[in-house]
């Protein structure tokens, strides 16, 4: 039996750009938050953001997955299966819920509404859509501020509102 029949993917296969790379881990950590409060997680989480992506953009990025995972497991019936950061591999629940963030980002309304569903496991997933396309704007601006050669700052990130087309 291979990694995909046991619905577990390759993270090298799955072609993520670094920010999804990013955002795979923070769900990860913050996932694990549950299982473990106090474990430190959370705050590893954010250190990684921080790290990676400087004190303004790091700190709100971070906070915008973590409205995704909180979002998720509102809005989700059972439970979200996630495998520890840094694996190499990436579960079946981690890899739909890049996909509703590639969706948004990529303002693909169709491909937004069934990646949700298959997030939220039939439930109406609008914490969810809304959650990946604040995180999907982040990533965007991030980029967007990459390529001015602009230092990513909490500025960067604020003035957007999610759209979807």
């Amino acid at each position: 039996m291979n990694d995909e029949e046991v619905g577990q993917y390759s993270r090298a296969k799955i072609g993520l750009q670094p920010l999804e790379d990013l955002c795979l881990d923070l769900i990860r950590y913050f996932c694990a938050e549950t299982l473990e409060p106090g474990a430190g997680t959370r705050s590893t989480a954010y250190a990684l953001s921080l790290n990676q992506l400087g004190a303004g953009a790091g700190l709100e990025y971070a906070n915008r997955v973590l409205c995704l995972v909180k979002a998720i497991r509102v809005e989700r019936a059972v439970p979200f299966q996630f495998l520890h950061a840094g694996c190499c591999s990436v579960s079946a629940d981690e890899l739909a819920t890049i996909a509703v963030i590639r969706a948004a980002r990529h303002g693909q309304s169709k491909a937004l509404k069934q990646a949700v569903q298959n997030v939220s496991i039939g439930q109406h997933g609008t914490r969810i859509a809304y959650s990946a396309l604040i995180v999907a704007e982040a990533q965007k601006a991030i980029e967007r501020a990459g390529r001015a050669g602009l230092h990513t700052t909490t500025r960067v990130l604020y003035p957007l509102s999610p759209t979807v087309h």
